[in-house]
């Protein structure tokens, strides 16, 4: 698939190509792990910085579901915030440092209100 998937690529430059982690299938537990401190989320940070770029990925999608439940500690609601704002100062630092374009992040996030509440700081992610 990711063959096929790159030779698309190739054929069409405008085509960005993200890497999903997570999912409905995915528990909450290698999420809490790497967002668990500023030290495991630099390290996974770091990695995925560098996989992304050897394998021609245009950024990151995560999809948590979701921080704060499904066995997610409440604490993991900021830490996911942590995450995400860290990814993207990362993202733009390694842009403006290898003169690459910068790398995507977007996140799938859920529409009911109770999983929003619980576990993502809106205002958080927007700014």
């Amino acid at each position: 698939m990711y063959a096929r998937v790159m030779a698309l690529k190739r054929s069409n430059p405008n085509l960005k190509v993200l890497l999903s982690l997570g999912g409905a299938t995915v528990s909450s537990g290698p999420f809490t792990n790497i967002v668990r401190d500023a030290t495991t989320r630099s390290a996974f940070i770091t990695h995925a910085i560098t996989y992304l770029r050897q394998k021609h990925f245009d950024g990151l999608d995560i999809d948590w579901e979701f921080p704060g439940q499904n066995g997610s500690p409440a604490s993991d609601k900021q830490k996911f915030l942590h995450l995400m704002q860290e990814l993207r100062s990362r993202f733009d630092s390694e842009a403006s440092s290898s003169g690459q374009p910068r790398l995507l992040l977007t996140g799938a996030f859920p529409a009911g209100k109770d999983y929003i509440d619980t576990g993502f700081d809106v205002a958080g992610l927007a700014a």
